[in-house]
């Protein structure tokens, strides 16, 4: 899959992903999961970075947060991949 549509599936899939999926420690589980496979398809975590602070957490945690921070500005996915 190339990476810049792997970013905006992902960003697509992420308010059903928060939506369905409980409860928030099984969702930080198959986030972190998830985007380890999407990294694996060669997604840039950076387009990523910035979609939403669940996300930015599972980053971090897979050390893939690249200097990100709370205050970074978002990822190329947050705004729909544009």
């Amino acid at each position: 899959m190339a990476w810049r549509t792997g970013a905006a599936l992902f960003a697509d899939m992420w308010p059903l992903i928060a939506a369905r999926v409980k409860p928030d420690e099984f969702r930080q589980e198959f986030t972190e999961r998830l985007l380890a496979y999407f990294l694996e398809c060669d997604v840039d975590p950076t387009d990523l970075a910035g979609l939403h602070p669940e996300v930015d957490q599972a980053l971090a945690r897979l050390g893939e947060l690249g200097g990100w921070g709370e205050d970074a500005e978002p990822g190329a996915a947050a705004d729909g991949g544009a």
